[in-house]
Order: structure tokens, then sequence, then C-alpha cells
């Protein structure tokens, strides 16, 4: 806040002399983890130069920058071909400490609402004067719930700051807005073992169910002990006592799993019980070898987590709670995910007019996700015309979601799909992607979307394997066409267009307006040689997407464009006759 000023251990001043300099000091400072593309450094630095004047004054500025750093410079500034970062694990900034428990020792005085954020840069870039605006905007509110004694809250986004363009909230639709309520206690009760069955498996499938219904943000998990008996008033008691269980009073459904171990194999049993009564509302068994167990390969049991932790989601949505009320009434972020993935217009405006909503009842890690993935849909069904802004939003959306809860693996694959689909961060996408799969391996969304990173750098047969578990992980979820699109996109791109043709199929079944798959089903229906059915396909493209050309992809840096396999896409296209500009 206030002028821009470095300093290193010591108090030696070590601030760059340069404007742009200094500007590129604080846009990394400022950047999710301390990263930024060379590109979009360029973008916002020097956008009205060439690419390559650009990247010549950018190399020029990290030669200035690393001389103010004098030996600093080796262990805080790295920068490769692609990104350029800050190590904020050695760098200390005023701002950042706002959202730590350091912000209780900041000198509000020095640093508040009276100081501007980066007081006097002006570098004359409309590109880095529209970055900076947005910035200001956000920082200065949060200086002044400092001021007003709100530290260790969670900072709110103000509602000017969503606005851009046609997509101003008084321009929308109304959407009726689901009211917030307490959140879903679930209880996991211990695994069962009967058998030669080691109790791990039973462990790691409850640790792995609880992250799962976890990520979403809109339930309570309660690990419970096994000294509990039914009591008739649903509450729970304590074994030899017939005091309550405290956990239990709260609790409306119980998880558990039961393993059975006979003749070398392994019957997993996954059940949901109403805690009321015990009676079982959900069941599915998995059969898994005995040899896969001793090596901790879940990929047998994996499908069959992921069945239950769908079939657990679902009855929240549509089971009354005990008092009647809609259950949907209390997940605000679990409706709008399923109007993100009806995909229309009209329904994306609903889902963030309710992100929007839950984030200013209850900020959450899951709801800035969510809305910096929305906004991918956005740019990718080229609803809007003037990205820009929707870039800049989803940048700090992102940050805020990452900022909120680092280690959700549902945040960290959508995060992970922003920065690749939106900015070509691949490098900052596959270490999400890879952090995610790592905290949960059956979460198909991160599996689904790090196919779509391997679609990118051109590696789509790896992005097909990726992309065939998620459909295996979410046989039983609401938005398994998703998963299919990814198949059909990286098999397409693999040149497997028979397969791709099949799965794009099942797609268009269910989404028959989903403008991605017709565009895959009409290149790959032309490389196969079926012209009648890529004309078919190309009709029902043009009558969703009517400016649709070579062009306009082109225009909405379709990330996947500069690839072997998007230059067979591209090809499949004009075989087709799709227009190489719009007309």
């Amino acid at each position: 806040m206030g002028p821009l000023t470095v300093q290193d251990g010591a108090g030696t001043v070590r601030t760059p002399r340069g404007q742009k300099v200094q500007a590129l000091v604080a846009m990394l400072a400022l950047a999710p983890r301390g990263a930024r593309s060379r590109v979009w450094l360029r973008d916002k630095l020097w956008s009205d130069r060439q690419e390559e004047q650009a990247s010549a004054s950018l190399r020029q500025a990290l030669t200035e920058l690393r001389k103010a750093l004098g030996p600093l410079a080796q262990d805080i500034l790295n920068a490769d071909k692609n990104t350029v970062s800050l190590d904020l694990d050695r760098v200390w900034t005023d701002i950042r400490a706002t959202e730590t428990s350091e912000g209780s020792d900041l000198d509000v005085a020095s640093a508040g609402p009276d100081r501007e954020l980066l007081e006097g840069i002006d570098i004359g870039d409309p590109e880095f004067e529209e970055w900076l605006s947005l910035e200001r905007q956000f920082w200065a509110s949060r200086m002044e719930a400092i001021e007003a004694g709100a530290r260790g809250k969670r900072s709110r986004l103000p509602s000017h700051a969503f606005v851009h363009g046609n997509n101003a909230p008084s321009q929308r639709t109304e959407t009726a807005i689901p009211k917030a309520a307490t959140r879903v206690h679930i209880g996991i009760l211990p695994a069962i073992a009967v058998g030669n069955v080691p109790i791990s498996l039973g462990d790691r499938v409850n640790e792995l169910v609880a992250k799962s219904l976890l990520e979403t943000g809109e339930v309570r998990v309660t690990d419970l002990w096994s000294s509990i008996a039914p009591a008739g008033d649903g509450a729970g008691r304590a074994v030899g006592t017939g005091d309550p269980v405290p956990e239990l009073v709260q609790t409306r459904f119980l998880f558990q799993c039961r393993a059975t171990g006979s003749n070398g194999a392994i019957q997993v049993t996954l059940c949901v019980q109403r805690a009321s009564d015990r009676s079982l509302i959900w069941v599915d068994s998995e059969h898994v070898s005995a040899r896969s167990q001793e090596t901790d390969h879940l990929s047998l049991v994996a499908p069959i987590i992921r069945r239950a932790v769908d079939g657990v989601l679902k009855i929240l949505v549509q089971s009354p709670s005990r008092d009647g009320e809609d259950l949907s009434g209390s997940a605000l972020v679990l409706s709008a995910i399923d109007r993100i993935f009806r995909l229309s217009k009209d329904d994306l405006d609903q889902a963030e007019t309710i992100l929007r909503s839950a984030i200013e009842l209850a900020p959450s890690s899951q709801a800035y996700a969510w809305l910096a993935f929305l906004l991918t849909f956005r740019v990718g069904q080229r609803f809007s015309h003037n990205v820009r802004p929707l870039l800049e939003e989803a940048q700090f959306l992102s940050h805020k979601a990452l900022a909120l809860d680092s280690q959700n693996a549902l945040t960290l694959a959508l995060v992970g799909h922003t920065h690749s689909y939106l900015f070509g961060e691949y490098d900052i996408a596959a270490n999400l992607f890879e952090r995610a799969i790592r905290i949960n391996p059956t979460q198909p969304l991160s599996w689904d979307l790090y196919s779509m990173l391997h679609a990118y750098i051109g590696r789509p047969e790896t992005g097909l394997r990726c992309a065939q578990w998620a459909r295996e992980l979410g046989t039983s979820s609401p938005y398994r066409f998703y998963f299919d699109t990814s198949c059909c996109i990286t098999a397409s791109l693999s040149g497997r267009h028979q397969e791709a043709v099949r799965v794009g199929r099942m797609v268009m079944e269910d989404r028959p307006q989903f403008n991605s798959i017709l565009r895959y089903l009409v290149s790959s229906y032309a490389h196969l040689g079926d012209k009648e059915a890529s004309q078919d396909i190309l009709a029902r493209l043009k009558a969703v997407e009517p400016d649709f050309s070579i062009e306009a992809l082109r225009d909405a840096q379709y990330p996947l464009l500069r690839s072997e396999g998007g230059a067979a896409f591209i090809e499949g296209l004009i075989k087709a006759g799709v227009r190489r500009v719009t007309t």
C-alpha cells in the first residue's frame, strides 16, 4: 500500500528504478503463488508492441530487476521460458499479511484505505491500468474491513468489481436464490472387516469418502467411534452408558464400509443409512482382488467410492430435512453446479447469480473456484466477446479460492483448469492437478480436467487415458456427459475418430446444443469421409453458433490449436466446409 518499496532483510532499499520493472515486481507479488506466465506479463506491460519487441522488453526488465535485487535475485526470482515467479516463502508483503495472522500486527495507519495500492505507478498501458483498477477495488475493500476491526474475517469482493459489460446483474434474468442453512451432518462409522481383510482397506475407503464429501463445502463429516448403539430417538447412545453421543445428535445420515474376504478376493460394500432409524437408503458392492489391496492399488475400489459420494449428494439435494425444508435450500453451491452443467447461457447466468450470493453469505473456496470455472465456459462457448474483464476476474477468483483452501482437491482441479484453459499457464496447472490427484485420487473432475491439459500440450493419447478413467469414476455422476465430452475430444485429437464419434453421439443425445461436442463431431466425421453426417452436424452447430469459423476459434485463443492434434482438428473442419473467417 502506498508507493512500492523493496527492502532486503537488513533494511537496504532495493526498489527498481523503472516503473515498468516496479510494476513487474508488484504483479508477481500479487499473483497466485507469485507466478505469472511470460505471455500474461507481456500483454499487461507491453500490449501495444509486437510479440518479439514485447519479449525483448520483458527480458530487459528482468535484467534490471536482478540488478536491483543483487544477490537476492538468485534465491527469490525464477524465470524459465514460460513463467516468471517470486518465491513467496522468502518474500513478505504488507498486502498479503492482511490475509494471515500477521495481519493483526499490520500498521493500518501505514497500510490503510487512505493509502492507495501501488501509489504513483503510471506506465500508460491500458491493459495494466485495467488490472490495477480491479486490484485496487479489492484491496481497498480489504483495508476498510481491517480498519473497521474485521481482522480474521474473510473478505468480500465489492459487488461492482463483478460487473462486466452485458453481464451486469441489473441486466440478468432474475433467479430465485435458495436460502443458506446449516450444513448437513454425515457420520462415518468404523469399517467392518470380516475374514482375511486388512483394516487399512476400510480406513482408506473412509478417508477418501470423507475427503470427497468435504470437497463440496456443503457437508459436515463426523468420524464416529465404534461404541455406538442405535436409540429410539435417532440420536444414538454410547453403549453401556445410555448417554447421547454428541456427534450423532445433528447427524442425518450414516455411512459405513464393510469388507468381506473370501477365496483370495474381497467384497467391499458401501452403504448409507438414515441416522434416525438406521434404515438403508443406498448400497453398492465391488469385488477387489487381495493382491491389488496388498499394493494399496485403489483402481478397483475407486469407482465404488465415487458412486457412494454421488449417491449421498443426490440424497442431500432431493431429500427433505427434519423440519420439512427442502435440502437444496442449504446447498447453494450444489444448486449452482447443476446449472453450470446445463451449459446454456441463461443457466450460466443463473449459476453465476447463485454463486455470488453464496460468496456474500459465506465465502468458501468452492464457491470462488466454481465461479472461476464458470467463466471458462463463457469464454469457451463464446457467450461473451469481451473476454479481457473475464480473464482478470478469473485470476482474482482463482487466487481467492486457493487462499481459502489450498488442500481441497476439487478447488485445485477447478483452478488448475482456469490456469490451463484461460491463461496457458500449463506448468502451474499441472502442479495443481497433480496435487489434487494426490489428495483425492477418486475425484473424477480432477482426472477429466487433467486430460484436457494433456490435450493442450500435445499429448492427446495420455489425455484420452485420463478421460477414460474419469468416465469410469464418474459412472453414476449426473454430469457424466462432461467426462464423455473429454473422451470425444481427446480421441478426436489422437486420430481415433471412430471412438470420438461413438462417444460424441452419446453426448449429443444428452446435450444436443453443446457446441464443443458438435465441433469435434464435425471434424471427426469429415476425417472418416462421412460427408452426409458431417454436414448434418455442421448444420446443428451453425444453429447454435451462427458465426462459428476457424478465425473465431483463433480469436478466442482456443488452447489446443497450436498442437499437432489441433492442426488435425482444423483440417477436419476445413474438409467439412467450415469457413476460415466470419462473414
